[in-house]
């Protein structure tokens, strides 16, 4: 198990998306991470639009009186929903 968020780290989804004869691109932000650093530094580094995004649904939970479960199935939600446009590349 690698160190990290929880909703990357268990059962986190890795999503990497190929059309026709492009490259394999990440299109979560897992994915990302993956793609973009060697395994001991996948946390290390953070990720603006990543924070911003994960940001706003902790906000929201808090304020709804969300559970640290429900909020974190959110998050796995964003990340199966991220079409990769959220991504910088």
């Amino acid at each position: 198990m690698s160190p990290g968020p929880t909703y990357f780290t268990h059962d986190g989804l890795i999503l990497f998306m190929k059309n026709g004869a492009a490259a394999w691109r990440p299109h979560s932000f897992f994915a990302h991470r993956i793609a973009t650093y060697p395994p001991g530094q996948w946390f290390v580094e953070t990720d603006p639009s990543e924070q911003q995004a994960f940001g706003l649904v902790a906000q929201t939970a808090v304020q709804e009186g969300w559970s640290a479960k429900d909020a974190a199935t959110m998050m796995k939600v964003m990340e199966l929903r991220n079409d990769g446009s959220i991504i910088h590349w």
